[in-house]
């Protein structure tokens, strides 16, 4: 039951429409973003998800036997075994706790499942790594992090990424609800979760909600303060101006066959690693309509059907890049492709370099197969503002955390989890 409960939970669930909510207005407070350690130049293709669902974000639930799948490669490094440290934090993603009081065994732990791979072009090490397990388990729901790291030297990162461990102690009513906000061409879409407190007599001005949308962990939107005009029950909601606001779809790229077609316009397989050129993304028309849901994650092992064993003998390619600006000249600013293949943070290794025979952004990434989404980040105003004028994305699954501060235990313990996706 409880893994049915968990796949309902991430994809399943449908779209309605926010019911009344009462006058009070409640207290929402934007996020601080916490930055975690960026990935290491040789790190490639890490994958934090529920065993089962390589779309699905890194969520467990306490005490339920189910587990997380970490997966991840090292490109041309001899094979060794790495540590694996594991960090409680506050909603604001703020690290806290000492590990005796969040884990039940051990703060660290030795990745040990690691082989090469088999006959590939580019060699590679890959490394498995599930858990909770008997040395890395827990005792304290809520926001975690883990890092990776050379054996024994917490100081030496190599990667580090988010993830949740939640009580499931409530059932939480999640609803979503379309607002039209001035200068939009599309709607807003507002959440609304109402629930009741899992014990008496606890203070409704303790509990807080945040709102992501699909694996934009780092951008949650959260509410402090919940209305009270439904007492026993808890209401908390995002006023319209702090609703999520539409934007165009992710660039989709899918890698699993190598050849070209679709969006791959050459593959030369007389280089090492093969090369591979993508189509220009044009910033006019930014993102890939009719692209499968992803939920901004990469997906390799289910997405590598004619691959034996895709974990292993999966190909890394030079896959090729290119951003049209909209009036084909380039900007004083920096311009990064951020996506699947990076977290979603803006990485110094990823710029894209102005093409002056072509006009148009390029760079190159050592890329698994496999599928991927990505966007184009940059500071500068007209740009952005071409790619933001695509068609929007229709298709989002979004989540509500639902938070509890817990005086005695010093931290928000994350007492519940719902999600539901707009079409």
């Amino acid at each position: 039951m409880k893994i049915i409960f968990l796949i309902f939970l991430l994809f399943f669930a449908g779209c309605s429409a926010l019911s009344e909510v009462g006058t009070s207005v409640p207290e929402v407070s934007s996020s601080e973003r916490v930055d975690v350690v960026i990935d290491h130049p040789q790190i490639r293709s890490v994958q934090l998800h529920p065993e089962q669902s390589e779309t699905s974000l890194p969520i467990v639930e306490i005490r339920s036997g189910l587990s997380l799948r970490l997966a991840f490669d090292i490109v041309e490094r001899p094979s060794r075994p790495l540590s694996i440290y594991v960090y409680h934090a506050n909603q604001k993603w703020e690290r806290d706790l000492f590990p005796s009081e969040f884990l039940t065994a051990f703060h660290q732990d030795a990745i040990q499942d690691f082989r090469s791979s088999g006959a590939t072009i580019i060699p590679y090490i890959h490394y498995e790594y599930n858990f909770p397990n008997r040395n890395i388990d827990f005792k304290l729901s809520g926001n975690y992090v883990l890092r990776v790291s050379e054996q024994g030297n917490e100081e030496a990162a190599l990667f580090e990424r988010r993830f949740f461990v939640t009580e499931q102690s409530t059932p939480v009513d999640m609803k979503l609800d379309r607002v039209m906000m001035a200068g939009n061409r599309a709607s807003s879409i507002q959440p609304f979760v109402r629930f009741r407190t899992p014990t008496a007599n606890t203070n409704a001005f303790d509990y807080s909600v945040c709102f992501v949308r699909n694996s934009e962990i780092a951008e949650s939107r959260c509410v402090t303060r919940p209305t009270l005009d439904v007492l026993p029950d808890l209401t908390f909601y995002l006023r319209p101006e702090e609703s999520f606001q539409p934007r165009p779809s992710n660039f989709f790229i899918d890698l699993s066959e190598l050849r070209t077609g679709g969006r791959v316009e050459r593959f030369n397989q007389q280089t090492s690693p093969w090369r591979i050129e993508i189509e220009p993304d044009r910033a006019r028309f930014a993102g890939t309509q009719l692209a499968p849901f992803l939920n901004g994650q990469m997906v390799i092992r289910s997405a590598n059907r004619f691959v034996t064993e895709p974990d292993y003998s999966s190909e890394y390619v030079q896959a090729i890049f290119k951003l049209v600006p909209a009036d084909n000249l380039p900007v004083a600013e920096k311009v990064y492709i951020v996506g699947s293949f990076n977290d979603w943070q803006i990485h110094p290794d990823h710029v894209l370099i102005w093409n002056s025979v072509d006009n148009w952004y390029e760079t190159d990434l050592l890329l698994k197969q496999g599928r991927y989404e990505y966007v184009y980040a940059t500071t500068n105003p007209a740009l952005s503002s071409a790619m933001r004028s695509g068609l929007p994305q229709l298709e989002n699954l979004y989540t509500a955390f639902v938070y509890y501060h817990d005086l005695f235990a010093r931290t928000d313990r994350l007492i519940a989890i719902q999600g539901i996706k707009s079409e």
